[in-house]
């Protein structure tokens, strides 16, 4: 993961990253799962430091309930490392009250309202399946990967 680049266009979130495991059920959010992570591939993406605690978060989630084998889940977690993602370089604490305002504003919670921070203060597009996540972002004029 490349620590040093910051001019990325996507803030990616652990919902679209997790996407490209899982099978999405609509044919038109697989679609955009898949353009997403050639987008990826191609440009990079910003993330929180919070984005790889949520990814092996949902790893391990999905590894408990037999969705996925550790295989997998090794598999997945060497195809992250290899993307060139580019962590934020703003420490949490300096984003914390942006955070907090932005999560009491739009009923987000502070995991996701972390993005939408990242987002806005990058003018970058987000890249996420959270349905929540992305209403909040486009009421604030930020847009989200594959909604027009």
């Amino acid at each position: 993961m490349d620590q040093g680049r910051q001019e990325v266009n996507i803030v990616l979130d652990a919902s679209a990253a997790l996407s490209w495991l899982a099978r999405r059920g609509d044919a038109g959010e697989a679609a955009t799962s898949r353009r997403a992570a050639q987008e990826v591939v191609r440009e990079g993406a910003l993330v929180p430091t919070l984005f790889f605690t949520e990814i092996t978060n949902g790893l391990l989630i999905a590894e408990r309930t037999g969705n996925i084998s550790p295989n997998q889940v090794n598999s997945f977690l060497a195809d992250v490392d290899a993307l060139p993602i580019t962590t934020d370089r703003e420490a949490p604490e300096s984003t914390l009250r942006a955070v907090l305002e932005l999560a009491r504003a739009t009923g987000l919670t502070a995991y996701d309202a972390t993005y939408l921070e990242l987002a806005q203060r990058s003018r970058s597009v987000l890249a996420t399946f959270d349905r929540r996540l992305a209403t909040a972002a486009s009421a604030r004029g930020i847009p989200v990967f594959g909604q027009n």
